[in-house]
């Protein structure tokens, strides 16, 4: 978790973070990713990002149950190293904007790549 709960103007910070931590993961996990070795992660548009906002939708579905204010305002933000560009099922694309639309979720992404 690099980010949670923060309320502030001062966005060129945050980013100078997210990116700080985007490039620690590797080293922090162990991992030796060198060309020699043939392995390397996938790219962030093979990620499963519907899945990542599905798991997010289960916790918010219930937003009338127990209200908190951590849950209050009903709104995703998608950070994602790659432009944006993402190889999803259209299947399970189909059905997260309607879980999206049903239960009036919004959502803004910040891609920290170029545009494509």
């Amino acid at each position: 978790m690099v980010i949670e709960n923060t309320t502030t103007g001062d966005w060129d910070s945050l980013i100078l973070k997210i990116k700080r931590a985007f490039i620690q993961y590797p080293r922090e996990l162990g991992w030796s990713i060198s060309p020699e070795s043939g392995r390397a992660p996938s790219i962030a548009a093979q990620g499963n990002i519907l899945e990542a906002i599905n798991i997010t939708l289960n916790l918010l579905h219930f937003h009338y149950l127990d209200r908190d204010l951590y849950r209050s305002g009903n709104s995703i933000v998608i950070v994602s190293p790659g432009c944006g560009v993402f190889e999803v099922d259209q299947g399970l694309a189909g059905i997260t904007k309607q879980r999206m639309m049903d239960n009036g979720i919004g959502s803004d992404m910040l891609s920290l790549g170029l545009p494509p």
